[in-house]
């Protein structure tokens, strides 16, 4: 499984938890929400701006993860959806240059609380890059993990938009 499908329900997530779905370069799974520090910032700004900087994906917040799966659902309580989606928001707008298109929040509702599921399409518009601190850094997925970009690599990403936009010329 690369990603989720759209319309994902408790009881599918519950399955997939279940037959411990492992995680993938599209498909990222996370306990809990990011909280206000600079630190719990930085990381989700990372995994969002790694996402769009390759081949999109999901990161899941509500499902605990051990070994690279799934291991059990563990909704989220302590923050209204509406209002987490909106912080979450804010934090993306605020800390990604330039802004991904098409970026999109899903919460699903479970037994004691939700789920969200922040949908990042691979991006046109890229390389992107995250900012906290006034300290900006660009990531891309590797497999299952995050890391950022080599000079080349980096080199490469803005060659590769700077070549989409001149097909899109012609």
């Amino acid at each position: 499984m690369t990603t989720l499908p759209q319309n994902i329900t408790e009881s599918r997530l519950r399955e997939f938890c279940a037959q411990r779905c492992p995680e993938s370069q599209t498909l990222d799974f996370k306990r809990s929400l990011p909280g206000a520090s600079d630190k719990d910032k930085s990381e989700f700004l990372k995994d969002v701006c790694a996402l769009a900087n390759t081949d999109g994906g999901d990161l899941v917040y509500g499902i605990e993860e051990a070994d690279g799966t799934a291991k059990s659902l563990q909704p989220i309580t302590g923050e209204a959806a509406d209002a987490a989606k909106r912080r979450l928001g804010q934090v993306l707008d605020a800390g990604i240059e330039p802004r991904i298109v098409g970026l999109r929040f899903q919460d699903v509702q479970a037994t004691d609380g939700y789920v969200i599921i922040v949908r990042v399409p691979a991006s046109f518009n890229g390389p992107h890059r995250y900012v906290v601190n006034k300290i900006g850094r660009f990531a891309m997925r590797n497999g299952t993990h995050t890391t950022e970009h080599t000079y080349d690599q980096l080199r490469a990403a803005f060659d590769r938009t700077a070549k989409l936009a001149e097909r899109a010329r012609k």
